[in-house]
């Protein structure tokens, strides 16, 4: 199978901690590499350069049923050509639709792999490291291979094309990166390699754990469940359903979940008028495994606010009267004159958590078990699963009646992914380009053209089941940086 030659991608050689406490601990070897002398200071490193920096692809609500043009009608025209592009589902999502001019620019496929090369910096140079604590080596390896995972992970899931087994070996992945070398040219790994370089990094991180000894408890450090949560979600998407199932039943055995209150959340105090609902960051909740991300997230809950973007009518539906996120997801108020709800999402914000904005928890493992098991047609184990975790959800599960055909019920779990990760993450982007075309919905954006203030036309884009803008071009900068990269097919979108 022929591979593509990519030239000039990022490297990093040099590292550079931010201000963690950790000033000072780096010894300078030349001009452009600086190597760590203590295994603990790469944990420092990847805390300041991931754990407090990490910001997702923050397009993706943009592109998917979780948000629709505002109810109120923006007058500021500029943040709304920002995201138009996005929202539309055009080819270029970096270029103005009026004029075709950049308006933004993309910065997440260079910060993964700026963060995947911090960690083969870690990867070439931890046996020159003493340790302070005995199993920091290991630990620092654990840490390096959970993080790499999770770039790879990212960039295959936006940069290429949806994983399907029989195609795998002959569909054009994301480039790996070994080493901190600059290279002239490297290979585009296929997608089969990109899943297997991802699947063997988290069982190293696993093997690491375990050598190290080392289980710190506190959110932001990862641990054996964190890498079983995530190994799980990599095999969903795979479609190795018995894989899921072995990987997650040590978590299944210790999995709590939060006991969420029943009516807006007790604490916190308004914040410019709205509620501060500090969903996870509160007193005796256990259903945290692990959190990295900056507090606020940008585009969310911003564009949100400035540019009128509010919570889809779809997405917002979905939550019944007895659903205790609608209150701690959203503030949502309803507005008379308009006969309508309009649901700005907490998430994104300091008013969801303060302790980064990711939040792994053992409610993606019983939602990840549930489909596996779903998916295998064992319904009855996958609504055991289901029960306690819509329990944990509402005030009473007892007006929720579970389907009981396959595919009703792993169309209720998606569902059900989608009422819990709303605006988290990839979550959701991620999760519709993994269903197979039989599943996955036509979505349908409108979006309202203004020009001074006033309405002018109101345009509506689909993005069709098969729709091969589901995989994003790279960035420009890249482009331009590698002209012989190659790059998926996307098209033009026209209203209708």
């Amino acid at each position: 199978m022929k591979h593509y030659i990519i030239k000039g991608i990022l490297a990093i050689a040099a590292v550079v901690a931010l201000a963690t406490g950790c000033k000072g601990f780096l010894d300078e070897q030349d001009q452009s590499k600086f190597i760590a002398n203590k295994a603990e200071h790469f944990s420092s490193v990847l805390l300041g350069e991931f754990n407090a920096m990490y910001d997702p692809f923050w397009l993706c609500p943009f592109m998917t049923d979780e948000l629709m043009d505002g109810i109120t009608v923006s007058q500021n025209t500029n943040g709304r050509e920002q995201t138009r592009p996005a929202f539309c589902w055009q080819r270029d999502i970096e270029k103005n639709m009026t004029d075709y001019s950049q308006i933004s620019q993309s910065e997440f496929w260079a910060y993964c792999y700026k963060i995947i090369a911090i960690c083969n910096n870690l990867f070439e140079n931890i046996d020159e490291c003493g340790e302070d604590e005995p199993g920091a080596k290991d630990y620092a390896l654990a840490e390096g291979s959970f993080i790499t995972a999770l770039m790879y992970f990212n960039l295959v899931n936006l940069y290429a094309e949806p994983y399907r087994a029989a195609t795998a070996a002959t569909t054009m992945g994301v480039p790996i990166k070994e080493g901190t070398g600059i290279d002239d040219a490297y290979d585009r790994a296929m997608l089969n390699e990109v899943y297997d370089k991802i699947v063997n990094l988290l069982k190293d991180a696993l093997q690491y754990l375990q050598s190290s000894g080392i289980d710190y408890k506190v959110f932001y450090k990862i641990n054996e469940d964190a890498v079983r949560i995530l190994l799980s979600r990599v095999y969903l998407f795979m479609g190795q359903w018995d894989d899921v199932i072995s990987t997650l039943e040590p978590v299944m055995k210790r999995a709590r979940l939060h006991q969420f209150p029943e009516n807006d959340f007790p604490v916190g105090t308004s914040v410019s008028g709205w509620t501060a609902a500090v969903t996870w960051d509160t007193g005796g909740n256990n259903e945290v495994v692990y959190t990295y991300g900056r507090w606020t997230q940008s585009g969310i809950r911003s564009f949100c606010q400035s540019y009128y973007y509010n919570a889809s009518n779809e997405l917002f539906n979905l939550y019944d009267e007895t659903d205790k996120r609608l209150n701690l997801w959203f503030n949502h108020t309803y507005d008379k004159d308009k006969g309508v709800t309009i649901a700005i999402p907490y998430k994104g914000s300091s008013n969801y958590t303060r302790i980064g904005q990711i939040v792994m928890r053992y409610g993606e493992a019983y939602l990840n078990i549930a489909e596996a098991y779903a998916r295998k047609n064992d319904t009855d184990a996958a609504k055991s699963q289901l029960e306690k975790f819509l329990a944990s959800r509402h005030t009473t599960i007892d007006g929720i009646t579970l389907p009981t055909t396959q595919k009703e019920l792993v169309a209720f779990i998606m569902d059900e992914r989608l009422r819990e990760f709303c605006f988290e993450d990839h979550f959701r982007w991620f999760d519709l380009r993994r269903m197979e075309e039989s599943e996955r919905p036509e979505l349908v954006h409108e979006f309202k053209v203004m020009q001074n203030a006033v309405l002018v036309r109101t345009e509506t884009y689909h993005l069709l089941k098969n729709d091969p803008n589901y995989t994003l071009s790279l960035p420009y900068k890249e482009k331009d940086n590698n002209p012989m990269i190659m790059d998926y097919d996307r098209f033009d979108k026209v209203p209708y």
